[in-house]
Parts: C-alpha cells; structure tokens; sequence
C-alpha cells in the first residue's frame, strides 16, 4: 500500500484505484476459493499465497480513502478532495456519519440529518453546521 498512497500523493489517484480494484480481486478470490485472508497475491492469477489470515491480506483501508479522497476527523466533519476514481458509487458510513462518493459530486449526511452536496474537487473541510 506504500506504492499506492504515493501514486496519490503525487495526483495519479486513477492508477492507485486501478491497484486498489486488482487488490481486491485477489482478496475476494482467496475469500471465495478459500475462505481465507492470505498474506500475498500473485500479481498475474490473483491466487493468494503465504500465511492464513494474516492482518497483511486484509484490504487496505487507509490506502482505500485516501484514494477515494476522503479523510474522516468526526461524526461532524470530514475532509473530501477530489472525485471517486473508482467505476461505482462508494458509501462510507461513519459513527452515523454517511458520505456518497459518486463519479463527480458527493454527499454528506451527518447523525443529526443535515445533507451537505458538493461538486468541487477542490479540498475542502466538511462540518457540521
């Protein structure tokens, strides 16, 4: 996840979610062929290999909103920048916190209600108001 939270650091957010989508293939394929977390994957078949479940084949969160471009501070704020790289709308739920990344605009629903909608790829701080 190192390569990849540095492909985001330096702008190629596209590529780090195309990792992120060949990660989880391999995941999802140790999960379903094997019922297991496994510590590698072979980067052409996608069959995991090493140790079971291990903590290193669970998917990588932090690598995961970063690319999405989300960072979470409270139930009452978050940090969004950019838009989801990814092909398909992603929720994050959060301590009754919900954020809808869709291709080019998210939504913010905080516990108490409120809904904050952008559409700015700019980084910006989303509270509570």
């Amino acid at each position: 996840s190192m390569i990849g939270e540095g492909l985001v650091s330096y702008g190629y957010r596209s590529l780090a979610a195309e990792l992120i989508n060949r990660l989880m293939s391999g995941i999802a394929l140790s999960l379903k062929s094997e019922g297991v977390f496994r510590h590698h994957f072979d980067s052409e078949t996608g069959r995991g290999g090493g140790e079971r479940n291990i903590l290193h084949g669970f998917a990588p969160l932090t690598f995961f909103m970063e690319t999405l471009g989300v960072r979470l501070i409270s139930p009452q704020q978050v940090v969004l920048s950019g838009f989801n790289p990814f092909p398909w709308p992603v929720t994050v739920k959060y301590r009754g916190m919900t954020i809808l990344r869709q291709r080019d605009r998210t939504v913010v629903v905080f516990p108490d209600g409120q809904i904050v909608n952008t559409d700015d790829p700019s980084p910006q701080v989303v509270s509570l108001s």
